[in-house]
């Protein structure tokens, strides 16, 4: 299926007495009192996803501000820790798992003992997409044995994949990490988007997957893969069901890019930041209706 055919079938053909449960709910966990903002660059970009449904859990400690910024449509999953940590009882996890089609966790969160806790129940318990980003890929590199029962997608950019590799390497390609993270995701069970100017799927049968778009250096910038890790939850809530999931990552990758490109184009690399993004995905959807 071609780019625009995709964007057809995702943001297009829809039937007239369609339902918000149609397109699937996403949960995007995350933020801190020191990053409070990652979660809501996120949640930004999961609004143009398509998806019927949006949520964010997020701590006590920065609910105020989050819930202040947020788009007036987006909901909350209460937390019950008056901290950093977003910690949830055994049922509510199990209610999340149930509610959520796929779930985010990471941007901005804090590396607390009750977070990682969050994270080990998720990884066994969660059947849905699970994306983990951020701080997330700390806290995960910190669990050595679970049992997953979902679709488990990892998005590192380069130091992050040192961090979880464990490896020396001073190298900026991608390509350059390839042998190693085909067993990485082999050996754990788990998908890797890593993230580049021309980023690199490699799925859980260590099988990796290229990308086609122009290279654009204005994603290298803070925020930028909260964003993305933000749209992958979005369209990984329901658009899998339609494309396939390998192919939903992919296209969800290019969207990304190439609306990064409109935005380098008409701004200049330096000044473009990832909420420039929102207008170029929508630009890049008009085109095809």
């Amino acid at each position: 299926m071609t780019f625009q055919e995709s964007i057809r079938k995702i943001y297009v053909e829809r039937k007239d007495d369609a339902m918000k449960n149609d397109f699937g709910k996403t949960l995007l966990i995350g933020g801190s009192k020191r990053y409070p903002n990652g979660i809501l660059i996120s949640a930004q970009l999961a609004a143009l996803s398509g998806t019927g449904y949006v949520a964010l859990g997020v701590p006590t400690s920065i609910y105020e501000t989050t819930a202040s910024r947020a788009i007036l449509t987006q909901i909350y999953e209460p937390s019950i820790f008056e901290s950093d940590s977003i910690e949830y009882d055994a049922l509510r996890v199990t209610m999340l798992a149930k509610k959520y089609q796929s779930i985010l966790i990471g941007p901005g969160i804090a590396e607390t003992k009750e977070n990682l806790k969050l994270l080990r129940s998720l990884l066994n318990d969660y059947r849905g997409n699970l994306i983990i980003d951020a701080t997330g890929l700390k806290l995960f590199k910190q669990i050595e044995y679970f049992e997953p029962k979902a679709n488990i997608l990892l998005t590192p950019h380069i130091g992050e994949i040192r961090m979880l590799l464990d490896s020396n390497s001073d190298s900026r390609n991608p390509k350059d990490y390839l042998n190693e993270v085909k067993r990485y995701c082999k050996n754990k069970n788990v998908n890797i988007l890593l993230k580049s100017n021309q980023s690199i799927l490699v799925n859980k049968e260590g099988k990796s997957f290229n990308n086609d778009y122009p290279s654009t250096p204005c994603l290298a910038k803070a925020g930028s893969g909260d964003g993305l890790a933000g749209l992958l939850a979005g369209l990984l809530a329901y658009a899998d069901k339609i494309l396939g999931y390998e192919e939903t990552i992919l296209f969800t990758d290019k969207l990304f890019h190439e609306a990064a490109l409109i935005a380098q184009n008409e701004l200049s690399a330096g000044l473009a930041d990832v909420l420039d993004l929102k207008d170029g995905v929508k630009r890049i959807i008009k085109r095809v209706l």
